[in-house]
């Protein structure tokens, strides 16, 4: 789910992500969209519960980019260790 801090729900609400690895542990049956609506429920209304800040999209385009150059990156070390040798 994409969003951005300014977004804001009719009504005032403010929408609020929870990481997978928090909520999996109120997941109690088979994987459905009912029992994963469920969970979020019940996840959410916990007091202890910690919710994650959405990504800007500065910060998805600086992801972006290190994923694009992850293979430049990985074939200048592979010369230099060759070199090495």
């Amino acid at each position: 789910m994409l969003t951005t801090g300014l977004a804001r729900w009719p009504g005032g609400h403010e929408p609020r992500l929870i990481a997978p690895r928090y909520l999996k542990p109120f997941i109690k049956r088979q994987k459905n969209d009912a029992a994963d609506a469920e969970a979020i429920v019940e996840a959410a209304q916990r007091p202890t519960m910690r919710f994650v800040m959405a990504k800007k999209p500065r910060m998805l385009v600086a992801i972006a980019l290190a994923n694009k150059m992850a293979p430049v990156r990985r074939g200048c070390e592979e010369g230099i260790n060759r070199m090495g040798k």
